[in-house]
């Protein structure tokens, strides 16, 4: 009977596998992450604030135009920042299955940046749903 070694699928006596490339990846997918997701909140809390306050108070039409502007820009300018953070977890789990580390912090950054994009989207549904009922108004 032979006892030969099985096959390793990582060789953790290099200096590659020593490094943090996965743990610095999956760190920059999680504050970009944590960030955009408080953001996505904010910005949903003052979507509901303004439209109670444009029912109580009649803005003019410029106004009202410079906030649905600036609204929709940061709202697109917050998901292609949502999407580069799933791009940084995505790039922190594929370099620590490759160097046998630890991909906790990758995996972590990959979902909290997954629930980041969904709730930017629905932020984007929201902008255009207040610019239809803002253009049925007769406010844009």
């Amino acid at each position: 009977m032979s006892t030969a070694p099985e096959p390793v699928a990582c060789d953790t006596t290099s200096a590659v596998a020593q490094s943090r490339y996965a743990a610095e990846w999956g760190l920059a997918s999680l504050l970009l992450a944590g960030v955009m997701t408080l953001a996505s909140i904010v910005m949903l809390i003052l979507l509901v604030w303004y439209l109670i306050l444009i029912s109580q108070v009649r803005p003019s039409r410029t106004d009202v135009q410079l906030a649905v502007g600036i609204t929709a820009g940061l709202s697109g300018l917050f998901w292609i920042v949502s999407a580069l953070g799933i791009g940084c977890g995505v790039i922190g789990v594929r370099a620590a299955w490759n160097r046998c580390q630890p991909g906790g912090l990758p995996i972590a950054g990959l979902a909290l940046s997954i629930l980041a994009l969904l709730l930017w989207t629905s932020v984007g549904l929201a902008v255009a749903m207040n610019i239809v009922d803002l253009s049925r108004r007769g406010l844009l």
